[in-house]
């Protein structure tokens, strides 16, 4: 476990946003928003790795672990400009996948969670309603 202080403060060599921390607190999963390459960095060696799909990096934002932190999902803007589509990858690039598209998804009020049995739970914004609705995607 790390304690937070002044000194413990580290500056990875990518800017990366919505980072989501390992459950061993050695590695994170983020973006960077210049480029939407999704990547993983090693806390300790304060190395950056993107993940890379037949040699190109992979584009994306909002990564989230896996249950087992072997794959990474995160989203995409649709091919019309709409939002959002989401998708499954293994960490090493392999086995992509798209997942669901998530109807009415708004980047600045939704948000989507990856399940400890591997199950998506996503929200969004219904503005004719004061109810929130839920939604489960199994594989």
């Amino acid at each position: 476990m790390r304690e937070l202080g002044e000194s413990d403060q580290i500056e990875l060599p990518v800017p990366i946003e919505a980072a989501e921390l390992s459950a061993d607190a050695t590695e994170v999963v983020g973006f960077y928003r210049a480029t939407s390459e999704i990547y993983i960095c090693d806390i300790d060696a304060l190395r950056c790795q993107s993940i890379e799909v037949d040699g190109e990096p992979l584009t994306g934002f909002n990564p989230s672990w896996s249950p087992d932190e072997r794959e990474i999902y995160f989203l995409q803007f649709q091919d019309a400009g709409g939002c959002c589509t989401l998708w499954r990858v293994d960490r090493d690039g392999n086995n992509l996948v798209e997942i669901a598209v998530l109807a009415d998804f708004e980047t600045a009020n939704s948000f989507y969670i990856v399940a400890t049995d591997g199950g998506v739970i996503y929200n969004h914004v219904d503005r004719s309603t004061e109810e929130i609705w839920l939604a489960v995607i199994e594989d």
